[in-house]
């Protein structure tokens, strides 16, 4: 692995097939995840079916929370490979993909070629990062043109140092990686780029750099990249998408929760402890042997530009941390554009100890060891928490998927023998793949494996409610799934009250009614409603089993199905 340390083409062919076999062969296995991922496709597939490219509808209204570029990538993937869960996926799965690429140019020009391979490593491992790279939301584009802007920045900062070649591309390229946050996220992906670059130049002594004229045209490629796409929506919805996008959806945002997102002071160190494992447990040893005098004397690249790659990192992860700690809405993902800086501290942390260069064998053995220990809790303590709006019917599952707790403890002890051996070498490569092994496993096998307990797409299936070519009505009653647009590809009514709920089930034309049982008992026992019962399922959202509630009688089934007061 390490031996043709400097051959950039055989470390992207590892580093693609790695991510590649971890992020796509499931794309397309599972349902959409309500909210955000059934919101984004359906926003995609409405874009798609209305060639309105500009103004941004779900469920057929105007939508202000998120900008556009991922909603143009699902449109392109929904045109190449039919629209469904995969082509949905698609953007953010080759986003994460790329990401790993990106990260192994950085850590290879901070470092070293091999703290460049491992770090790609670490990121794609990441538990959350290797999650999130097969789920439709904008993070994964996030993270990508985060990874670039510093990548931009650093072929141009250390260029300019040692008067090489001309560094005005790159900072055109930074601007332009900017915008593309922007139209990924909004705001995030210039603000606090830009405040993370400006307390870097502070540490090293150097703010004179900040306000030279290359500023002016990092701003003016970002202006020209994000700005049209934006003016020409606010233009279009008279101004209705800048305020709730910029008031509502980013300052308001940060100010109070939002959809009940809300934590402790602490949430996020917690939510990076697990969606950063199992490299995690690295955390301690790894941000000592970072200060700058503590590291690699005899390192490939001066000395100089090691210490400024590490101040760079912290700046990083500071930033976001402090950023969205201080936030009140809090959500594990916010974190995830820290995620290629500890991923690059973490490769060199590995690689100083391999070459001897950095900690002592004890530190090894002792973070292998919590380790094992760290895998065995994600075992006993996979569960869905209160936070993600979601509740498991029993223990059962938990029980059946402890195995995977196997992998990271088998890895670990494995690469303890090989420390004691003292062929470092091959622990890393241990630690490597096991972890590559064991969030393919989580991806694999877990998240599949709930799919039992989403219900919307067997709602769907089950009651025939996808009639494209008839005259049909769907409507909702206290039950927000966004994925039952997507998967009808028709408008859902949201109804409010148990009247509205009678005089939807009366409507001349086949209506289907999504509710949750709990909520259908009370209104069937009214005399003025009657519906047939045509599909059912569990929601492991609403932990209740949710119905399907219809005017009329599908063909092969009987009339005992029907649900009056005369029941």
């Amino acid at each position: 692995m390490f031996r043709f340390c400097h051959h950039r083409a055989a470390h992207y062919l590892l580093l693609l097939v790695s991510a590649a076999a971890l992020t796509l062969p499931n794309l397309g296995r599972h349902s959409l995840w309500d909210v955000d991922e059934g919101m984004n496709a359906e926003t995609a597939r409405e874009m798609l079916e209305s060639g309105d490219y500009v103004v941004l509808r779900f469920n057929y209204i105007y939508r202000d929370s998120k900008p556009a570029l991922l909603f143009w990538l699902q449109a392109g993937a929904y045109h190449l490979f039919g629209v469904n869960e995969f082509a949905a996926r698609l953007p953010c799965a080759m986003a994460a993909i790329l990401n790993v690429l990106l990260i192994y140019e950085l850590g290879r020009a901070m470092f070293s070629p091999a703290a460049g391979l491992l770090a790609g490593f670490v990121q794609i491992t990441a538990l959350l990062a290797g999650i999130t790279s097969q789920l439709a939301i904008p993070d994964a584009l996030l993270q990508l043109f985060t990874t670039l802007t510093f990548l931009c920045f650093w072929k141009a900062y250390t260029c300019r140092l040692m008067q090489n070649l001309p560094s005005r591309r790159w900072y055109v390229a930074l601007g332009i990686s900017c915008g593309l946050a922007i139209l990924a996220k909004g705001p995030i992906g210039l603000a606090l780029p830009g405040l993370i670059l400006i307390a870097f130049l502070l540490w090293q002594r150097e703010a004179h750099l900040f306000w030279t004229r290359r500023t002016l045209l990092v701003l003016l490629a970002c202006w020209l990249t994000a700005a049209p796409w934006f003016i020409l929506e606010t233009i279009q919805t008279h101004g209705w998408f800048a305020k709730g996008f910029f008031i509502t959806n980013n300052v308001h945002r940060f100010f109070r929760p939002m959809e009940d997102h809300r934590g402790p002071w602490y949430y996020h160190l917690v939510a990076i402890l697990f969606g950063f494992a199992p490299w995690s447990v690295f955390f301690g040893p790894m941000f000592w042997q970072s200060r700058p005098s503590f590291l690699p004397k005899q390192a490939i690249l001066p000395k100089w530009q090691s210490e400024s790659a590490v101040r760079l990192l912290w700046c990083w992860i500071a930033a976001y941390f402090m950023f969205f700690s201080v936030a009140a809405t809090k959500l594990p993902n916010y974190l995830l554009p820290l995620y290629p800086a500890l991923a690059l501290m973490t490769g060199q942390f590995l690689e100083s100890w391999r070459q001897r260069q950095a900690g002592r064998r004890a530190a090894i053995v002792f973070c292998t060891g919590i380790l094992v220990c760290a895998s065995l809790a994600i075992a006993a303590t996979m569960r869905f928490s209160s936070s993600f709006g979601m509740h498991l019917a029993d223990d059962g599952l938990i029980k059946q998927w402890a195995w995977v707790a196997l992998v990271p403890a088998c890895g670990a002890i494995v690469a303890i023998v090989f420390v004691l051996w003292q062929r470092r070498t091959e622990a890393v490569v241990t630690l490597a793949a096991t972890a590559l092994a064991f969030v393919g496993a989580v991806i694999a096998v877990i998240v599949p494996g709930l799919e039992s307990w989403r219900a919307p797409r067997q709602l769907v299936a089950r009651a025939g409610a996808l009639r494209r070519q008839e005259e049909v009505r769907l409507a909702s009653y206290h039950y927000t799934r966004p994925s039952l647009a997507f998967y009808s590809q028709r408008e859902v009514h949201q109804l409010d009250t148990e009247d509205e709920v009678q005089a939807f089930l009366r409507h001349p034309l086949p209506v289907y009614l999504f509710i949750a049982e709990p909520d259908w008992e009370p209104i069937r026992k009214e005399e003025k409603v009657s519906g047939i019962v045509v599909a059912r399922a569990w929601d492991i959202h609403k932990n209740c089993c949710t119905l399907v509630v219809s005017n009329r009688q599908p063909a092969g089934q009987t009339s005992s199905r029907l649900v009056s007061s005369a029941e």
